[in-house]
């Protein structure tokens, strides 16, 4: 028998079915969709949308409200909330200063503050049972899944450190380089590396470091297995230090830059002329 398909939507063909919009099947119950879950993801207009809320204003929340849906959920993983399907997720993860500033402006609007009084309270609220991981440890696929992550943050520069160590030699040799009409850059750092360089010259490539003779272990002053105390590190062995500018240096070489050197006790003796000296190796004759 044919089946004819009506305008409202019904058909033709034994009991008086209808088509659900969704899914496009035949179906006999009273609602427009099939089922609850075509009726779930259909989509809603905004003129729907806008009387829902309106009615939903100032009414109390039926009791058990999002328990059913929580109890579902738990344990469960949630794609729409990682990756690319969170709508956040670019913003967090470059760190747009726009959406940022967006956020503290509806904070301000909403006089909400983030005082040392609820940071206070927030971690007395986190070395309770309320935090979901006192007294758990991570998987050691975790972690290194962290590290990693840490890692590649440090080498695109996109951790801020939360100080700098700026001598006043380096800033008075700064501002010297930039009344000569040199393009310098302070504290550069070399996209996909690991480090930072006190000053760089883009025009010529090149890297210089200041080196200061005690906190870099100077050669001419440091004999091999002299152990030295670093403010927030400890008893260093000075070879240790010369190995981490050694690779300082061969991560800058490794990108393309040229890396010379300004001792501190250099300086001190000579002033910029032990930088101009410097510069002259490389563009002037």
């Amino acid at each position: 028998m044919t089946k004819i398909i009506f305008l409202d939507g019904w058909t033709s063909g034994g009991a008086m079915s209808k088509i659900c919009p969704l899914c496009l099947q035949a179906h006999t119950k009273c609602g427009i969709y099939c089922s609850t879950g075509c009726y779930h993801r259909a989509p809603v207009s905004a003129q729907t949308k806008a009387k829902m809320s309106a009615a939903a204003i100032g009414k109390p929340k039926p009791p058990g409200f999002g328990v059913k849906i929580s109890a579902k959920l738990t344990g469960l993983p949630r794609p729409w909330q990682r990756g690319s399907a969170n709508p956040n997720y670019k913003n967090k993860a470059q760190g747009r200063p726009e959406s940022r500033q967006k956020f503290l402006l509806a904070v301000a609007l909403r006089g909400q503050s983030w005082t040392e009084e609820h940071r206070r309270r927030h971690g007395q609220l986190m070395r309770t049972s309320a935090n979901a991981m006192r007294g758990k440890r991570h998987s050691l696929d975790a972690r290194a899944a962290m590290s990693a992550a840490k890692s590649k943050q440090y080498r695109e520069g996109r951790v801020m450190r939360a100080s700098i160590r700026v001598s006043a030699a380096e800033r008075e040799i700064y501002r010297n380089l930039a009344q000569m009409g040199l393009d310098v850059r302070a504290q550069y750092h070399i996209p996909g590396a690991s480090f930072f360089y006190d000053f760089f010259l883009p025009a010529h490539g090149l890297i210089i470091e200041y080196q200061g003779d005690y906190w870099h272990a100077n050669p001419v002053k440091y004999k091999p297995g002299t152990r030295l105390s670093i403010q927030n590190v400890g008893v260093v062995a000075v070879e240790d230090i010369w190995k981490r500018d050694k690779r300082k240096r061969e991560c800058a070489e490794y990108y393309g830059f040229r890396v010379q050197y300004v001792w501190e006790s250099d300086y001190k003796l000579r002033g910029m002329e032990a930088v101009i000296c410097l510069l002259s190796r490389f563009f002037w004759t």
